[in-house]
């Protein structure tokens, strides 16, 4: 039976239900909620994928915490008889995830699929070769998403692809929804997009194309580009082959397409980042208005404090590409134990000698209250590095 996404909603309200009237029959609820993994991390779903969240300031995560003994094994077992089981997060919070592996991949691409929805924002997708992928295996997607969310979708196929984009309000937008422009030797080529997401039951008419096919003529564009999921009718298809080739009508194929070929192109330009080539490029460079080549840092851990530090290999309006870099210790506070002490990242060509690919990540870029740029990935906050020594700790 396929694991729609109502039918793994419902597993998911059903751990709630579970979860919360045996807490209130036990009269240890109070000062407890759920959540899920995207609202509570603001960061792309696990590879085994969390489902649920559980938060508590009361005496429910003691018992999470097995300091009630009966109640805590009582609560044990009780989910040993769900389909889930639940690790402790930290002081105050529970993730629980799924216990049989034929429910890793529905529930991974379901909360993908809410997430992609999450980031589907103008210039936010460039390092996100998921948002295309999933479209270009699943195109049912595309119905799934508001007209808002289409002409994004859209636009961004087209401005990961190398065009210079604009994308209309949304609203009053004279019926034009993304403009793109290219150039041609010395000349700047401008068409207009239409786009509709139809179901296959609505075919796009003659009235549609044609209204378009008025707008690049009134603003003497190059030519117009229409995109629907639906279909044409053979009228509207006669009229757009009259028009010298100034009328493009595109389907879900030509979509399809599309997604395949920015999917691709992200993915080589992310793995052209790691290079040797690029990293030298960018360590140390002097950047006035960028952020690639800064190394980031992050102190981790409560009683036991390590560090982590980052090279930025790529900047967005939105997001960054950090990959992990090696550090040094240049002060011990314990020799010959070196358990506590002081260290910096490596810089300059030892990033490239000690550099490691599988620690490349993505993580959402802000400017916190105080000004700095903050950066969310792997569920840690990074900020610019000072330049300065950084305290560890790794007795616990």
């Amino acid at each position: 039976m396929e694991l729609t996404d109502n039918l793994l909603e419902g597993k998911i309200e059903s751990l709630k239900s579970t979860i919360q009237k045996w807490a209130v029959k036990n009269d240890i609820w109070e000062y407890s909620g759920f959540t899920n993994y995207l609202d509570h991390f603001e960061y792309e779903p696990t590879e085994i994928p969390a489902v649920l969240v559980l938060y508590s300031d009361g005496k429910m995560i003691n018992v999470l915490n097995y300091e009630y003994d009966k109640l805590s094994i009582e609560f044990e077992q009780l989910i040993d008889q769900t389909e889930f089981y639940y690790e402790m997060h930290d002081g105050v919070t529970a993730v629980f995830y799924p216990t049989k592996e034929e429910l890793y991949d529905p529930f991974y691409n379901y909360f993908e699929w809410k997430w992609i929805c999450e980031i589907l924002k103008p210039n936010y997708t460039s390092l996100y070769e998921e948002v295309f992928q999933v479209i270009k295996n699943d195109p049912k997607r595309l119905h799934q998403l508001t007209p808002r969310q289409f002409e994004i979708y859209i636009h961004e196929l087209f401005k990961n692809q190398g065009y210079d984009t604009e994308i209309g309000s949304g609203f009053n937008d004279g019926g034009v929804d993304i403009r793109l422009y290219q150039k041609d030797s010395i000349d700047q080529i401008v068409t207009l997009v239409q786009v509709k997401r139809y179901h296959e039951g609505l075919p796009i008419k003659l009235d549609a194309v044609a209204a378009l096919n008025s707008h690049v003529n009134d603003q003497k564009a190059n030519r117009g580009l229409f995109v629907t999921t639906s279909r044409y009718l053979p009228v509207a298809k006669k009229f757009a082959n009259r028009q010298d080739k100034k009328l493009i009508l595109a389907d879900k194929t030509h979509i399809e397409k599309w997604s395949n070929l920015s999917a691709t192109k992200i993915i080589k330009d992310k793995s052209s980042l790691v290079t040797d080539e690029h990293i030298l490029k960018i360590i140390g460079k002097d950047y006035d208005n960028g952020l690639e080549g800064k190394i980031v840092h992050a102190s981790v851990g409560y009683n036991c404090i390590r560090n982590e530090f980052g090279i930025i290999l790529k900047e967005t309006p939105n997001a960054c590409l950090i990959m992990l870099i090696s550090k040094v210790m240049v002060k011990s506070y314990d020799p010959p134990h070196n358990f506590r002490g002081e260290e910096v990242p490596v810089i300059r060509n030892k990033i490239v000698e000690l550099r490691n690919k599988e620690n490349v990540f993505r993580a959402k870029k802000n400017i916190d209250e105080l000004g700095r740029f903050t950066f969310w990935g792997k569920q840690t906050f990074y900020i610019l590095w000072d330049e300065k020594p950084k305290y560890f700790d790794l007795l616990d």
